[in-house]
């Protein structure tokens, strides 16, 4: 099994979703935030495919793989509602 933590993919995307959740706090208008809160939900996309990725190449085993990606989708639906609220619908 190879170590999937030294996968920079995952970890680059995985840190983007902090990084533009910070960024976006600082804006000053919902509107502004909430677009940052939609490239939050992007990168989480992007973790998401970058997990079943390591799954495919043998990094990660099934029962590694799948808390991992319940955990995602879990942080997505979170930011889904923030965007929502954000945007006022």
């Amino acid at each position: 099994m190879h170590d999937f933590r030294k996968l920079v993919v995952w970890q680059k995307a995985s840190a983007s979703i902090g990084l533009n959740l910070a960024e976006g706090g600082g804006k000053k208008t919902d509107l502004d935030h909430a677009n940052y809160v939609q490239r939050a939900i992007g990168s989480s996309c992007e973790v998401e495919y970058a997990i079943l990725l390591c799954r495919d190449l043998g990094y990660l085993t099934e029962a590694k793989h799948d808390p991992l990606q319940l955990r995602v989708v879990e942080i997505r639906k979170m930011l889904l509602a923030l965007a929502d609220r954000l945007r006022g619908t």
